[in-house]
């Protein structure tokens, strides 16, 4: 018979009853605060790790699960244009939109002084990324044309 265990690391923020009930196994984060390096949860608790960064924690679960959708739906995407890219062209366009759209709000926020410093570097890296979108449409087949 075969055993099957559920593991995660420590970003997934699942309630400690529903690590029990499911003996589900976390794997701390390392976290590193220039020379300091903690073990997420063991170490650091959420709260200090919140407020090392003068952030208040999410008042909510909800926008913390929302945003792990978007990016799993996102993922979900970017695997069928990995499998037949020319017919999925499309999709990268979203992913161009999307990055655009989260790059501009952090930075524009951030360049205000009005965005925590922890956000900013996945604005540049979806810079980045959006740079490897535009270089991927461009040199896909065009795909033809729709009629109207």
């Amino acid at each position: 018979m075969t055993r099957v265990a559920i593991v995660t690391d420590s970003t997934c923020d699942l309630p400690q009853a529903l690590f029990e009930e499911l003996s589900v196994a976390m794997v701390p984060v390392r976290v590193f605060f220039g020379s300091e390096n903690y073990l997420d949860k063991v170490t650091i608790t959420p709260a200090e790790f919140y407020a090392r960064f003068a952030v208040t924690p999410a008042n909510h679960p909800a926008y913390v699960q929302f945003a792990a959708a978007v990016v799993l739906i996102f993922g979900i995407g970017f695997w069928f244009v990995a499998q037949a890219p020319e017919r999925n062209r499309d999709i990268i366009k979203l992913g161009v939109l999307f990055k655009i759209a989260y790059s501009s709000v952090v930075l524009g926020w951030w360049f205000q002084g009005q965005m925590p410093g922890m956000w900013v570097p996945f604005a540049w890296i979806d810079l980045v990324f959006l740079a490897a979108f535009l270089a991927a449409l461009r040199a896909l087949p065009a795909g033809p044309a729709r009629a109207s």
